[in-house]
């Protein structure tokens, strides 16, 4: 009696979690990181010098850029915990530009972001700078410090989510630090 009483309450719950997991990804109406390999990333150097990404295999990828500067899923570390996101670390003097097009279009961006702990530092060292734009109006500007942790910020899209076409979204980084800092987010569009 027990056993099954067991088995019927673990059928229960592994049920319901399927179903809150399906619940959750209709909620999304656009994920970015899915879009990877659709997107345009730019680096914009001083003196109107810009160098367009190519996507190579998994990542976007710079000509002139060294190891670790290219665009891609990774996982990394935040304060302790393994977080998949979006790999996009900052260029000294250059701004680097990460753009999608025809996003579906829905009531607020939910944003998750961070510092890799590899790169953290208490107090903070350095700052981050990621700017987000719909179409040509800036939405937010969030200065990251280079602290531990996987932060998370929704974004009102107000009169975007009664539009019936895709918009462009362009997300810009930049950082005021020479090192290197593993940047990693997740962007979604909710509906």
């Amino acid at each position: 009696m027990r056993r099954g009483l067991a088995c019927l309450l673990l059928f229960l719950f592994s049920t319901s979690l399927v179903a809150e997991a399906a619940t959750a990804k209709k909620s999304s109406a656009y994920v970015f990181a899915d879009q990877l390999a659709k997107a345009q990333a730019t680096n914009l150097y001083p003196h109107n010098k810009e160098e367009e990404g190519v996507w190579k295999k998994d990542s976007l990828q710079f000509p002139s850029a060294s190891t670790g500067k290219e665009i891609k899923i990774r996982v990394l570390t935040f304060n302790g915990q393994t977080q998949k996101g979006i790999y996009f670390q900052p260029i000294e003097a250059a701004v680097r530009r990460l753009r999608f097009f025809k996003v579906t279009p829905g009531s607020k961006m939910v944003i998750y972001y961070g510092v890799d702990d590899k790169a953290a530092a208490e107090p903070p060292t350095a700052n981050l700078y990621l700017k987000i734009y719909l179409g040509q109006h800036e939405l937010r500007r969030i200065q990251i410090p280079n602290d531990k942790g996987w932060k998370r910020q929704e974004i009102d899209l107000g009169i975007a989510s009664f539009l019936k076409k895709g918009v462009v979204v362009t997300f810009e980084l930049a950082t005021d630090s020479p090192g290197p800092l593993p940047f990693g987010f997740w962007p979604e569009i909710s509906r």
